[in-house]
């Protein structure tokens, strides 16, 4: 008798071969052009699915560069559309913080964890004052400076801004009526005397008319207008600084304009500067203001940030202050 025909073999388990060969790991045999012409078909499918894939992941990524390049070129300061266009990217709002959370937030980076000392964060806080001056307000139109000391670190600040301000070319005038006796105070006076600061007795009556900007170094956070009442000296200066004609002689406010709430804004209905420059982090009274907005203070550790979800944008390049003016709040 005969022995029954032997089928073809069809499959035949092979070494893997690379990915499209049909079905991976096999080696088609015999008459099997329906299946291979299916399996081409499915792999050809496959294919197909993940060339759509990665042309949509890479046309997305191209929007948001296209978002980046737009708002970077859509404003008139380079810093505030790279701050803008990395929010937006990010898709989250600066923090604004309370009053008692700057007050922990100071007392954590001067603690034994981050190391800082008080003299170190003026210094870093002066020379981001200056640069947002800088940025703002050339000396070219804006040569002569009057900086109003309060006695404490906000008044420290303006100490410290003024002399970078005379290393800028700038001509800077110092009214300081409340002075600290703390060392540290005695220091900074001392530096920006030497450093060619003019030190004024009494606050010139024709602000206007001799200087070109007013930086408000008087109050800082700890000040709390809801409850506190402007004392002398300071509630007849800040008279004088709510009358400034600010179309002529504009006013920079050092974290907060003074004699506003830290929490609330303008309870007191005093001056509105024309620029504010925020320190490490916006205030919650900055939330209502509608002026020119720079943050200064690139000094913060990053884990710093990233524990307190401050939600910073990035400083360009080697700047010391970026344009917060338009992001988000």
């Amino acid at each position: 008798m005969s022995q029954p025909q032997q089928q073809p073999l069809l499959y035949q388990q092979q070494p893997q071969q690379p990915y499209g060969y049909n079905q991976p790991g096999y080696v088609v045999y015999g008459n099997t052009s329906e299946g291979a012409h299916h399996s081409d078909h499915h792999h050809h499918s496959k294919d197909v699915t993940y060339s759509i894939i990665f042309f949509i992941l890479g046309f997305f990524i191209s929007c948001l560069w296209l978002v980046n390049i737009k708002y970077l070129k859509s404003h008139e300061h380079s810093a505030r559309g790279f701050a803008i266009a990395s929010l937006v990217l990010m898709n989250k709002a600066i923090k604004f913080l309370t009053q008692k959370e700057s007050t922990f937030m100071d007392e954590l980076l001067l603690g034994p964890k981050y190391g800082f000392t008080s003299d170190q964060l003026m210094e870093l806080a002066g020379l981001s004052v200056s640069s947002a001056v800088l940025k703002v307000y050339p000396k070219s139109e804006y040569r002569n400076v009057l900086t109003i000391c309060g006695p404490g670190n906000n008044g420290g600040d303006g100490l410290i801004a003024s002399r970078q301000l005379v290393g800028f070319g700038y001509n800077v005038s110092i009214y300081y009526p409340k002075r600290s006796s703390n060392d540290i105070f005695k220091r900074l006076l001392l530096q920006s005397e030497l450093s060619g600061v003019h030190i004024l007795s009494e606050l010139p009556e024709n602000i206007e008319d001799k200087y070109n900007i007013v930086i408000d170094a008087i109050f800082g956070y700890s000040f709390n207008a809801s409850t506190g009442e402007i004392r002398a000296p300071f509630d007849s200066v800040i008279n004088r600084l709510n009358h400034i004609n600010q179309e002529k002689t504009p006013i920079v406010s050092v974290d907060i304009p003074s004699g506003w709430d830290v929490d609330v804004g303008n309870v007191k209905n005093t001056f509105v500067p024309k620029l504010l420059v925020s320190l490490a982090s916006p205030k919650k009274c900055a939330q209502s203001f509608k002026g020119t907005h720079y943050l200064g203070g690139r000094f913060l550790p990053d884990a710093f940030a990233s524990q307190w979800e401050l939600n910073l944008p990035p400083y360009p390049g080697s700047e010391q202050c970026v344009d917060i003016t338009n992001c988000q709040k």
